[in-house]
């Protein structure tokens, strides 16, 4: 049997029921709907600190990107150009090809191009200048008309 809810137990036991009363369940409901709220609103200032670091770094990197575009073509025009050595050497180059070169052209009927790299005068004018010192021997110019040495028999 059961003790009813205003009787006590039979047999001089003690029951234990809490009192659930309005006060109880407010305060249990209280904790519940503040710890949710501490949570979402953790949650939300993560993502937003995130997406604020994301987007300084974004930036930052954007930044970088258009300085090192901006010294690639900054070096990109400074090579193409030469420095006034090259453009001393190129001058000399210039002026010996027009003054040496138009007999040849005359004879060949075209004239060689003139490089414009500046590896390609340096290597030009060492070129020259070995030519000059008699190490390296400079091909013969064949001249029209006349026959190769030796094949006039």
């Amino acid at each position: 049997r059961r003790a009813s809810a205003g009787h006590p137990p039979p047999g001089g036991a003690v029951w234990l029921q809490p009192a659930m009363d309005g006060s109880i369940l407010a305060t249990l409901a209280g904790v519940v709907l503040g710890f949710l709220a501490c949570s979402i609103t953790c949650v939300v200032c993560r993502i937003w600190r995130r997406n604020r670091y994301y987007k300084k770094v974004q930036r930052s990197l954007d930044e970088e990107e258009a300085a090192f575009q901006e010294t690639l073509s900054r070096n990109f025009r400074a090579e193409a150009q030469l420095d006034a050595a090259d453009q001393a050497k190129l001058q000399m180059l210039e002026s010996y090809m027009a003054s040496a070169g138009m007999a040849e052209e005359a004879a060949t009927g075209s004239a060689a191009p003139l490089p414009t790299r500046a590896e390609d005068v340096d290597k030009f004018m060492s070129d020259l200048a070995a030519a000059a010192a008699g190490e390296v021997e400079l091909p013969a110019v064949k001249e029209p008309g006349k026959a190769a040495a030796g094949s006039g028999r």
